[in-house]
């Protein structure tokens, strides 16, 4: 995909429970490198760069302490970046590989 000449990278999204979003934390904490954790807490409050480890985020996440988490990893030789968040559905992830400039 490109926009004004850029290339972009395409989104994937989707509306996760409970078991899939505890599968896709065990997966990135055993299948990944974890390069960053950001959270966003209340809507008034900023995104943290305060690290984290992926159960914090995981536990935080599903007990309402956090709106959203989004965790930059590297799977198979490329850079990739998942956010979470809260949605009037669910959870709500959006994926998206992180390409090189």
């Amino acid at each position: 995909m490109t926009l004004g000449g850029n290339i972009c990278a395409e989104l994937t999204q989707a509306v996760l429970d409970q078991e899939t979003v505890a599968a896709l934390f065990a997966d990135l904490a055993v299948c990944t490198q974890v390069r960053s954790i950001q959270t966003k807490g209340e809507a008034h409050d900023h995104a943290s760069l305060a690290p984290r480890d992926l159960d914090d985020a995981h536990a935080r996440l599903m007990d309402g302490r956090l709106r959203s988490v989004q965790i930059r990893y590297r799977w198979q030789d490329q850079e990739w970046c998942d956010t979470l968040f809260h949605a009037e559905q669910g959870l709500r992830l959006v994926r998206w590989e992180i390409l090189p400039s």
